[in-house]
């Protein structure tokens, strides 16, 4: 009888040991992609497209299915670069961890110089375009706001299509000495405009002295772009 009842649990062991739940390997590179995209999107600026090349794991592998949802992790690089390697854990059960190489493709609207542009000129949003790029193959700091360049001057000559960046331009004067300007005031709602001339040079932002060409007065305003000034009431 006990001969009996061992041959059936020995014959039964493969089957309970087989019939155990694996983790599905096309699920472990879905959380992988996921977490990569989420990851990689929140170090991109708005608007970048991101593509993902999610290695595959090896069919001769044997998981366990995890009781709680995996651990992922960056285990080798970083996300802001090409080539990532993304770990995943399993901490409960059969634990277990596997690696997936990921590379990362971004692009995304970066300006580049629209026309050949000289050293020390004085950028306006007609000497800039967008154009879709790689990212990873850019260096740091390339310019995406094609507003935020009006008033910037070009460090040294750029070609026609180059890529702008943080170290290609400086922030210039937005008005210089003599230059004709509103001087924009808000009175209790009603927008008041009058004509001036700046008396000193100054970037955005900067307080500058204005002659009021009507009064002849001069009054201290704040430079908002190039040919305006305003003056708080």
């Amino acid at each position: 009888m006990l001969k009996t009842i061992s041959l059936t649990f020995a014959l039964l062991m493969p089957a309970i040991v087989f019939s155990q739940e694996k983790h599905d390997p096309e699920a472990i590179r879905q959380q992988v992609r996921d977490f990569t995209q989420q990851a990689a999107q929140s170090v991109s600026p708005s608007g970048t497209l991101i593509d993902l090349n999610v290695g595959k794991l090896s069919e001769f592998l044997n998981l366990q299915k995890c009781a709680e949802t995996p651990e992922l992790f960056v285990n080798n690089g970083n996300i802001g670069q090409r080539h990532v390697t993304i770990g995943v854990r399993c901490t409960t059960g059969n634990t277990w961890t596997v690696y997936l190489p990921v590379v990362i493709q971004r692009h995304a609207k970066v300006l580049v110089a629209n026309r050949h542009l000289r050293r020390g000129q004085t950028l306006t949003t007609q000497d800039v375009r967008e154009e879709i790029l790689d990212l990873n193959s850019l260096s740091r700091g390339y310019l995406t706001d094609r507003n935020a360049i009006v008033g910037l001057v070009a460090t040294h000559n750029l070609s026609n299509g180059l890529p702008l960046r943080s170290d290609t331009v400086y922030q210039g004067n937005t008005v210089s000495k003599g230059d004709k300007v509103t001087i924009a005031a808000d009175l209790q709602g009603i927008a008041i405009k009058m004509a001036g001339e700046a008396m000193a040079k100054g970037m955005t932002g900067e307080l500058i002295p204005v002659k009021n060409l009507s009064s002849n007065k001069i009054i201290e305003a704040e430079i908002v772009r190039p040919g305006v000034v305003q003056i708080r009431m």
